[in-house]
C-alpha cells in the first residue's frame, strides 16, 4: 500500500478501518506514530488483525459523522477504500469531521476505487460488482451509498469540503483473477442482501446484474482494480 511520507506524523486516524488491515499497513509504513482505527462495526474492531504488537494503536467504535476527538487534535487522517461505501446523506458530515479534528496543515489521504475508462471487460467487473452490492444494500436496507466516483468527482468532493489537493495518481492494484477463482470468493454478501429484498421486480433486476457479472467473469476474468491515491491538506 502506498502511504505518502507526509502522512507519517505523530497521530493518525484511519477512518473505516474494518478489521484493521489498513491500520496495520499504516503502522508498518510510519515509524513511531500513534494510530486510531475507527469503524462503525464493533465486531470488526474486536477481531482486528493488528493484535498484540509493538505498535501504538487503539480502536474506537463510532460513526464517522461524529468523531469523539477534540478539535485540531490529529496530524493526519486516512480513508482507505471507505468513501465509496459511505451513505450519500452522511458524506458531507464525515468530511466536515475530518476537517474539524485535523490540525491546520494536517494531511488527509484518500485511497479509493475510481471509475476510469477500462481497456477490457475484465476491468469493468470491479465496477459492476460494486454496483450490484450497493444497489442490493439500498433495496434491502434503504442505505444509499455514494458508490464509485470518477477521479475528478472524488477530488471535487473533498476540495469542496475545504481541503487543498497536494498530489494524486490513479494506479492499477491487485492481480487478474480467473473467472472461476473470482466467483469462488465473490457474491456471498450481495446475494444475502438480494434475498432480503421484498420487491420482486427489484430482486429480478439485481439477479440479471449478478448473472451478467458471472458470465463476464467466466469469459474474461476479473481485475485488476483502478484506485486513486490522493493527498489533501487542510489550509
Amino acid at each position: 500500500m502506498l502511504i505518502p511520507k507526509e502522512v507519517c506524523a505523530n497521530t493518525i486516524i484511519d477512518l473505516g478501518c474494518g478489521y484493521g488491515r489498513s491500520t496495520l499497513e499504516i503502522l508498518k509504513a510510519c515509524e513511531n506514530v500513534y494510530s486510531i482505527g475507527i469503524d462503525v462495526e464493533c465486531n470488526k474492531l474486536i477481531n482486528n488483525v493488528v493484535g498484540k504488537t509493538e505498535y501504538h494503536v487503539d480502536f474506537i467504535c463510532c460513526n464517522s459523522i461524529a468523531l469523539p476527538i477534540r478539535d485540531s487534535a490529529v496530524n493526519s487522517i486516512t480513508s482507505i477504500l471507505t468513501i465509496h461505501e459511505l451513505p450519500t446523506d452522511s458524506i458531507t458530515s464525515v468530511l466536515n469531521e475530518v476537517n474539524r479534528v485535523l490540525i491546520k496543515g494536517g494531511y488527509f489521504l484518500v485511497i479509493d476505487k475510481v471509475k476510469v475508462k477500462v481497456e477490457n471487460p475484465s476491468g469493468e467487473l470491479p465496477l459492476l460488482t460494486e454496483l450490484a452490492y450497493h444497489k442490493a444494500r439500498e433495496y434491502a436496507l434503504g442505505i444509499k451509498s455514494l458508490g464509485v466516483l470518477t477521479p475528478k468527482e472524488l477530488i471535487r468532493l473533498v476540495v469542496n469540503a475545504g481541503f487543498k489537493l497536494i498530489k494524486q495518481g490513479v494506479l492499477k492494484r491487485g492481480k487478474w483473477l480467473s473467472g472461476a477463482g473470482f466467483l469462488k470468493c465473490w457474491g456471498k454478501e450481495t446475494l444475502k442482501l438480494i434475498n432480503m429484498i421484498s420487491d420482486e421486480e427489484k430482486k429480478a433486476e439485481l439477479m440479471r446484474l449478478v448473472n451478467r457479472i458471472k458470465e463476464a467473469a467466466l469469459r474474461y476474468g476479473y481485475g485488476p482494480v483502478n484506485i486513486i491515491v490522493a493527498l489533501f491538506k487542510k489550509p
